[in-house]
């Protein structure tokens, strides 16, 4: 349609689909929306921020873990003791990797916030609406990659997944290149984030009453801990990527990418929703 001021396309919000992580075309396309917005943003002045930083919010997180365990009651524990277990012992390691960052020093900007394939919604191949900037808000914008990153799949992670986090991050990074201390910081902001979701699953279990409810945040906390141990278990192959540099075909063979009881954790999620 012509309009006042130039020509535009107009799109039936109503038929657009959320993004296919699964196809490079789409996953490269969302990764340039997201270097184009945080290039605009980047011009935005902001006031000092009295609002705790993600990193902070999640450390205060960690030290709440054993007021929330206590706070769950034995059937509750029953549904994750495998996970359970494997969780608090990846939490030191996480734990030290997020205080090793110079975390307000990273280049910082309005992000999206929720930059995620549920909205990123395409239409006939092209992208052509990025809605719920509800938590948009003015923080490092290397969370925003780790955010968009950590939610190309909504399932586990594996070599697809890998593969899609090359596409997504070359693509974003021939745009808005980031700095070296950006690229340094994302393996251990990627970690941080599902160790983040998995400490509010647990405070969200033991609010939960009704038994059906608490066994699928059960289950979504099982899945954040065995994509939080598989982030663990690549790192090197993701610190690669960020670095920008060429992997090896023996590199692509030899990852480790089962995230163990992973899928069997997610299609008991499926089947119980």
């Amino acid at each position: 349609m012509t309009l006042p001021g130039g020509s535009y396309s107009a799109y039936d919000g109503t038929a657009a689909q959320k993004m296919d992580w699964e196809d490079p075309a789409q996953v490269s396309k969302a990764a340039a929306a997201l270097a184009t917005f945080h290039k605009h943003t980047a011009a935005y002045t902001h006031p000092p921020d009295t609002a705790d930083c993600f990193v902070q919010e999640f450390l205060q997180l960690l030290e709440e873990l054993q007021m929330d365990l206590k706070s769950l009651d034995e059937s509750s524990m029953d549904l994750m003791p495998g996970s359970m277990q494997l969780f608090k012992d990846s939490l030191p390691r996480v734990e030290g990797l997020v205080s090793d960052l110079s975390y307000e020093t990273l280049p910082r900007l309005f992000i999206h916030g929720s930059y995620c394939c549920s909205n990123i919604l395409f239409q006939d191949g092209e992208l052509v609406k990025i809605p719920n900037l509800d938590r948009s808000r003015y923080e490092a914008r290397a969370l925003d990659i780790a955010i968009a990153l950590a939610d190309l799949t909504p399932t586990v992670y594996d070599a697809v997944y890998l593969e899609s986090i090359n596409t997504f991050f070359s693509n974003y990074d021939q745009i808005q290149p980031l700095e070296s201390c950006e690229e340094e910081a994302l393996p251990a902001l990627l970690m941080a984030r599902e160790a983040y979701q998995a400490l509010r699953d647990i405070r969200r279990i033991a609010k939960i009453q009704d038994q059906r409810r608490k066994h699928l945040q059960a289950g979504k906390f099982r899945r954040h801990v065995s994509r939080l141990d598989w982030l663990e278990e690549n790192q090197e192959s993701l610190q690669e990527i960020f670095r920008g540099q060429e992997r090896e075909d023996e590199t692509c063979s030899a990852l480790r990418v089962g995230a163990r009881s992973g899928r069997e954790d997610f299609q008991e999620f499926q089947e119980a929703a």
